[in-house]
This record gives structure tokens, C-alpha cells and sequence, in this order.
């Protein structure tokens, strides 16, 4: 069933919170909502740059709600699915990794490349333009990520959101659905010990058997053998938020018109 007046099918939300999880729970909450009213907006679904950009301004909705709600000082990553009559589209702010995999177990598209100045040349460039120090591999020392849902220190009220030092805008790629099978999505507790091509293996392995398919990649996450963090030098089994989603689409010819 449709999400009433859009051409919503589904939502898959994934919100990794620091600080605290007032701005992960808020977005959990709220992203719903905001996304579903941002695609119902959408003055062309059936046109991937509309829809991107329908998703993108929702986000920038999600974040300046936040702001008003008085969330503070807490922030949270994201990672969303949105799936339409026509496409589905990942989206991601900071360091969640998604991935859409086609009927033949191939990767149709995925997102990989975290939203971190360590990380990304293209982030790092970003913060340099703005005059933005990084250290530690971390925005002005403090947050490794450089883009995310709140963490509002970050972003200064007396200036344009596009020259915030953390932004809320979402890498978007856009998948038509009917070629999909499987999308995954994970925060990067996850993405610590498994690669994107091993996720991905797991999960077509246990097509038929979700538990399984989860499980084993969450156990994986789990383990005992995690590398040691850079600045306190060691790290615990589990240290990290662990959270990891997957959607199974039906064949082409059950799904609705």
C-alpha cells in the first residue's frame, strides 16, 4: 500500500547518535514524517533529480526541526532507503555505509565512502575552503564525522547552512526498483570488520532466512579481533553501536504498479 498521497512504498531508517541519543531518537521520531511529506511534495516522482532532491530537503527539514526543538548538543549519522514506485534511493550523512544488490547477487549501487575529513579528499577539501581546521582526523579536533543530523556547535545560526562545517545534506544515489533485490544498510559499528562485498555475500547466501542473514553479520561485527582505536589504543568487543538493516524485495511481478 501506498504512503497516502505519495508515491512512497517504503522507509528503512538507520540513526547512529554521539553525545547522547537525543538527536538519533529525535530522528528516528520525526524522519518519517518529514520524509514522507518532502516526497508527497515532490513535483516530479517519476524523476530521480527531483526525488534527490526531495530527500535532501527533507533532511535539511529534520535538521532545522531539531534545532527548534532545542535537541542541543547531541548529533547522530544517517542512513535511509527510500522506495518509490520507480526507484530506490540511498541516502547517507556521515558514516553509515548502504548498498542495492540486483537479482544476479551483483552491487547495483552502493555508498561507501564515509563523510569524514580523515576519510574523504572531498570533505577535507570542503572544511579547507571554509577555513576549517582538522586534527586527529576530526572537524575543529572534536567530531570525526562531517556531516550529520544536529551536533549544532557545528553549525553556527549566523551563517547559510552550505557553509556549516557539518552538514545535514545526504549523499543520494538512485537505483531503479525493479531491478533490486536486496539493499542493506548499516551504521559503521558494522562496516569496522565486514566489507561491503562480504555483507553482501552473507546476506544473498540466506536469501530465504533474514535471521540468519542478520545474524551473521552482526556476529561478525561482534568479535573479539577489533582493531584498536587510534586515540585510546585499545578497543572492546562490541565498543561500538551495532545496527544493521535489511529489505528483500519481491519479484518484479508481485510488486504493486
Amino acid at each position: 500500500m501506498l504512503f497516502e498521497g505519495t508515491s512512497l512504498l517504503a522507509l528503512l531508517g538507520i540513526f547512529d547518535g554521539h553525545n547522547g541519543r537525543a538527536a538519533a531518537d529525535f530522528a528516528a521520531a520525526s524522519m518519517p514524517r518529514i520524509l514522507t511529506q518532502h516526497v508527497a511534495a515532490c513535483p516530479d516522482p517519476s524523476d530521480a533529480k527531483s526525488l534527490t532532491e526531495a530527500v535532501q530537503s527533507a533532511f535539511h527539514s529534520c535538521d532545522e526541526e531539531m534545532r527548534a526543538h532545542g535537541v542541543g548538543a547531541s548529533g547522530c549519522t544517517a542512513a535511509c532507503v527510500v522506495v518509490t514506485v520507480e526507484f530506490v534511493l540511498l541516502c547517507s550523512a556521515g558514516d553509515c555505509r548502504l548498498s542495492a544488490i540486483g537479482r544476479d547477487g551483483t552491487i547495483l549501487s552502493s555508498i561507501e565512502s564515509d563523510h569524514n575529513p580523515s576519510k574523504n579528499e572531498s570533505e577535507a577539501e570542503r572544511l579547507k575552503n571554509l577555513g576549517v581546521e582538522v586534527s586527529n582526523g576530526r572537524v575543529l579536533g572534536r567530531l570525526a564525522v562531517s556531516r550529520a543530523l544536529g551536533d549544532f556547535s557545528f553549525k553556527p545560526e549566523n551563517k547559510p547552512p552550505h557553509e556549516y562545517p557539518v552538514l545535514a545534506t545526504p549523499t543520494v544515489t538512485v537505483v531503479p526498483r525493479a531491478l533490486v533485490d536486496i539493499v542493506v544498510a548499516g551504521c559503521d559499528g558494522v562496516w569496522e570488520l565486514n566489507t561491503m562485498t562480504q555483507v553482501v555475500a552473507s546476506v544473498t547466501a540466506a536469501r530465504d532466512n533474514i535471521d540468519a542473514a542478520v545474524t551473521k553479520v552482526v556476529r561478525t561485527s561482534c568479535s573479539t579481533t577489533r582493531p584498536l582505536n587510534p586515540l585510546t589504543g585499545q578497543m572492546q568487543s562490541g565498543n561500538d553501536n551495532i545496527t544493521f538493516g535489511v529489505l528483500f524485495f519481491a519479484p518484479p511481478s508481485e510488486l504493486p504498479a
